[in-house]
């Protein structure tokens, strides 16, 4: 077995799996979201009303921001990415 077939596949492989929208539902369970810069680029975290935290990572062609409202989100593109053997990903396009 050569060592490339050991090796973690690399992001090349990833697909758009579904884009759609954020429901009302969902909408209405965020309390506030804040902006991040990091290594990878911007990320929302979204406070839920049940206190629960979530992160959603912009996607690359999304527009830059540093402050994204409820209105924001029921406007973007929550995109769903897939690649063999790997976890699918998120992504909000603005």
């Amino acid at each position: 077995m050569s060592i490339f077939d050991k090796l973690k596949k690399g992001y090349s492989n990833w697909t758009v799996k579904s884009v759609e929208k954020m429901s009302d539902e969902d909408l209405d369970e965020v309390n506030s979201i804040k902006v991040f810069t990091g290594e990878y680029g911007k990320s929302c975290l979204l406070m839920l009303k049940s206190g629960v935290t979530r992160w959603l990572n912009f996607d690359r062609g999304s527009a830059d921001r540093d402050v994204v409202t409820k209105e924001d989100l029921a406007k973007a593109d929550i995109i769903t990415l897939g690649s063999e053997g790997q976890k699918d990903i998120y992504r909000v396009k603005f």
